[in-house]
């Protein structure tokens, strides 16, 4: 029996893993194959169906992938609106609010003129005797209550001239300055104001009370036959004070056994706080006609 020589001289150098070649056979079906794909394809376009199923079965894959960004988009978009939205509505806010202060312009410019023609209107043929003036400043004190009113340089006032409303009568001059002068109210516990009854043709003197309280009556006869409504105006006694400016109505008359006198209430007419245009009379150009 031969003895086999397994020395390691006789390996072979060829690799052992070696991939053998393709078949010639192998090669023509395999090439022959993809014509008939080809021409399969250009004739029923077998290759669209095929990526089209393809898209359907990845479209839940594209969307789960696409899904953060979108929900990015999303919000980013809902965000910028959102704030783009803001942006207008601030604006839109600004100019209301301009709206709002050019009509408050224009209604103050219609009320003067209002009361300028009302003031126009009382002054009527003495146009002359009266001056415009406009309020500066007003202090509702109760038992001091101050009008500060602004005249033209040229103006000249007096002290005790009568200041009007379209109201009525307001007050007095207290003290003037190089501009602008200081206006004693009728409601001042200082203040007295002769008047003369519509209806009753009774004579007295009008005193207030403070700012907001009214005036009474002060030493009326318990015989004096005055009515509750009745109108007063300025009996232009005293020569300051022009006829026939109303000064308030009787709110109440009180007939007390304790007093020796009437006990009666008048609610003025004019209130400062509603008006900034008023009228000065001067009574000094009157005594120069």
């Amino acid at each position: 029996m031969p003895v086999k020589n397994y020395r390691s001289t006789k390996i072979s150098s060829e690799a052992i893993f070696a991939t053998p070649s393709m078949r010639f056979s192998r090669f023509i079906l395999g090439t022959f194959l993809s014509i008939l794909l080809i021409i399969a394809d250009l004739n029923t376009q077998i290759s669209s169906y095929i990526r089209g199923f393809s898209q359907d079965l990845l479209r839940p894959v594209y969307f789960v992938a696409e899904f953060p960004r979108n929900i990015y988009n999303i919000l980013d978009s809902s965000l910028n609106t959102r704030i783009e939205l803001n942006k207008k509505i601030v604006s839109l806010e600004e100019q209301i609010v301009l709206l709002q202060i050019n009509n408050l312009t224009l209604n103050s410019i219609k009320r003067e003129n209002t009361e300028l023609k009302s003031l126009i209107d009382k002054a009527q043929d003495e146009i002359n005797l009266f001056l415009f003036v406009t309020k500066t400043n007003f202090t509702n004190n109760s038992y001091n209550p101050v009008l500060t009113v602004k005249f033209k340089k040229n103006d000249i006032l007096g002290l005790n001239q009568a200041v009007l409303s379209k109201q009525g009568l307001v007050g007095k001059v207290s003290s003037v300055g190089r501009t602008t002068a200081e206006v004693q109210l009728i409601s001042d516990p200082n203040s007295l104001i002769p008047f003369l009854g519509i209806e009753s043709g009774l004579h007295g003197i009008v005193q207030g009370k403070g700012f907001g309280q009214g005036g009474s009556i002060i030493n009326s006869k318990k015989t004096a036959q005055y009515k509750k409504g009745e109108l007063l105006v300025t009996s232009g006694l005293g020569g300051d004070l022009p006829a026939g400016y109303p000064i308030g109505y009787i709110d109440n008359i009180s007939d007390l056994a304790d007093l020796n006198f009437l006990d009666i209430s008048v609610n003025l007419t004019a209130n400062p706080s509603d008006a900034d245009l008023f009228l000065i009379f001067n009574s000094s150009l009157k005594d120069n006609e």
